[in-house]
Parts: structure tokens; sequence; C-alpha cells
């Protein structure tokens, strides 16, 4: 419980308590961020991603003129006066139009319907510069991060303990595969490298330690087993909607007190799916 409620202030202050533009102006952009990459058919683990660097951009952006906390890049600068508002505008639609330009018209009518709020001026222009600036350097940061290109993992002979693929999973060279197996070598965000949080090997299948838990699980896969219902749905919503990335307005709109309880909720779906492979 604490670890999420810690989780709760950390996406609270990176999307809202960090910045002082208007929290509707960083948090429309996250929602324009969501609606550009679904309507991209972009999967939950890139969703993550391209959410991760429009947010980082912003936050440089807006942190490299109100200079409240350390800065994730430290190599923008933005003349005083700036405006907080247009910049962290600027860098969201920047780094979305890079990313998905068959979506350029409708971030366009995004941007203008966005800018048309702040009073034309030197600070204004200004804002525009220094999003500009955070956009084009975290896109620069992220160009080699390892998310591409595509890697699929081929499963081997259907062994016990082994991963094989379902019927869902895609077809490579005849041969149904498991996807994003190249996300094990992404560059993090947040960590210096993930090799200090990897876990351990699973038990042995013919150990106790593995038996125990699986047999009252068996009955899962059984046709004439109970329908799993919610977990399922939570599942299915994470994998084909928006998922967690729709947390962030979450946190923002809702009092600290309930926010262990909200993120408790929305984040226990966060599971590895059938054809996600990384390692």
């Amino acid at each position: 419980m604490k670890k999420i409620f810690k989780l709760c202030v950390l996406m609270l202050s990176l999307v809202v308590g960090s910045t002082a533009a208007r929290a509707d102006a960083v948090l429309d952009w996250n929602a324009i961020a969501v609606n550009t990459a679904v309507a991209n058919k972009q999967n939950p683990f890139a969703q993550a991603r391209y959410a991760a660097i429009v947010q980082l951009a912003v936050f440089e952006a807006v942190n490299s003129i109100t200079h409240k906390y350390q800065p994730y890049l430290g190599t923008i600068t933005a003349p005083h006066g700036t405006s907080p508002d247009a910049a962290a505008i600027e860098a969201a639609y920047q780094v979305l139009s890079t990313y998905f330009p068959a979506s350029q018209p409708t971030l366009y009518a995004d941007w203008m319907n966005s800018m048309q709020s702040i009073p034309d001026g030197s600070a204004k222009t200004d804002g525009i510069a220094t999003g500009d600036a955070a956009a084009a350097a975290m896109i620069a940061l992220r160009a080699n991060d390892g998310s591409s290109p595509p890697q699929f993992y081929t499963p081997g002979p259907s062994v016990l303990g082994a991963w094989q693929a379902t019927p869902s999973c895609p077809v490579v060279n005849g041969v149904a595969v498991g996807t994003a197996f190249q996300w094990q070598y992404v560059t993090p965000f947040g960590i210096s490298s993930a090799s200090n949080f990897l876990l351990d090997p699973p038990p042995a299948l013919t150990s106790d330690r593995y038996a125990r838990p699986a047999h009252p699980l068996a009955g899962e896969g059984r046709r004439n087993c109970r329908p799993r219902g919610l977990w399922d749905r939570d599942w299915r919503d994470l994998n084909t909607r928006r998922g967690w990335l729709e947390l962030p307005p979450y946190i923002a709109a809702i009092d600290t007190g309930r926010c262990s309880l909200r993120c408790r909720r929305d984040l226990r779906a966060s599971k590895t799916g059938p054809c996600r492979m990384w390692g």
C-alpha cells in the first residue's frame, strides 16, 4: 500500500505538481497523447514509451522556466518571462507530430485550440521556442533506445515450463511468435539499468515450491471452469484501449487521501499478456 501511494505522489508531481503551467494545458495534452497513440494502433508498451517522452519533454520545457525541480536533461534554457503554458503545449505537440505524422492535421487543430488562449507576445514566442528545444532534445535522447526494430520470440518444443504461442499471437514466417522481445533492451527512463530489479528464476517444475501454487490454479484452464470475469476484462481493456496511461488524470482529479485506493484499482491489471515477451 505504501509503495502504491508513493507511486501516486510521483505521478501526481510529474503530471501536474511539477509545473507552473495550468493543469489544463498539461492534462489536455496528456489526453491528446493517449488518443494519438491509440489512433495509430500502438501497443501498450509503445504507448508507455511515447507518453513518457511527451511528459518528460513537457516537464523539461516548463522546469527550465520555473527552476523548481532537478531537470531531467539540464540542457534547456528559457528567457525570463517565458510562458509555461506555451512551452508545455509546444513540447507535447512537437513530440507527437514527429512520431505520428499521419495525425498532423488533428494535432495542429489541437495546437491552435490550445494556443489561442495565450496572448501573443514575446512570452508566447519564447515558450514555443523552449518547447521546441525540449521536444528535440528528448527525441534525440531516445533515438536509439532499443525500442526498435521489432524482435520476436520463436517458441521451442512444446515442453513443460516453456512458453508457447497462443492463437492471438502474430505469425512470422509461418510460425506464431511472441512480440516485443526487444523490450528487454529498451533504455529505462528513470533508472540507470533494469539489471538490479530482475526476478529470480522460477522454481523447478519438480519442486514442492512450484507444485503448491500450481495445483489450485490448474482448474482455471478447464473447459467447465467458472467465467474469469473481472481480471480478464481489466487485462483486455489494458491491452486494447488506453490502459494505465489514463491514470495521471485520475490522480490529478482526486485528493491524496483516496490516492492509494484509486491507484490500487487502476494498477491491478499490470501483468504481462500472453504474447508480450521481453525476457
